[in-house]
């Protein structure tokens, strides 16, 4: 599991888009949510949660109560917490990307044969306009029907005379 806590320092905010440092701090935490997520990260593997101003992780005023600007700024953050999986959770994940990638095989087979009985429809109601099949044996039609081979190293290639 993949945790962004958000968090804010303790000035107060009053918005419309953040009513509240509640607000600020979970539209931080599902921002970088979402940019992992367009970057290839799991969703299901995420979590976000906002946690205000209750985490400090410096204090935010001295001792005569007035604000410290400069851990103000460093209480303004994202954390990230990277927890790894159980034996359990990650065999279950892999099963699970399993089966998606058997339903996904599944639905371009089927796409596939769908397709193929389409053109087999569309040759049939063509009247019977196919090509005549080659005359000869079946090597020769074999032979006819294969492509040539691709020159590699160990066919020597033809030099002009």
């Amino acid at each position: 599991t993949i945790e962004v806590a958000g968090h804010t320092d303790d000035g107060p905010i009053k918005t419309q888009m953040f009513p509240s440092n509640w607000e600020l701090s979970a539209a931080r935490a599902t921002t970088v949510v979402r940019f992992a997520i367009e970057h290839g990260v799991d969703g299901r593997k995420m979590k976000a949660s906002g946690l205000g101003d209750t985490r400090p992780k410096v204090p935010n005023r001295d001792a005569n109560g007035e604000p410290i600007k400069e851990n103000q700024s460093t209480n303004r953050r994202i954390a990230i917490h990277v927890e790894p999986m159980s034996l359990d959770e990650k065999n279950a994940y892999l099963e699970m990307r399993r089966a998606e990638e058997m339903a996904r095989i599944a639905i371009e087979r089927a796409a596939e044969l769908e397709a193929r009985k389409k053109k087999k429809a569309g040759d049939a109601a063509g009247g019977g306009q196919q090509q005549p099949a080659a005359q000869g044996n079946s090597e020769n039609q074999a032979q006819q029907s294969a492509p040539a081979p691709v020159p590699t190293q160990e066919q020597p290639q033809p030099q002009a005379q």
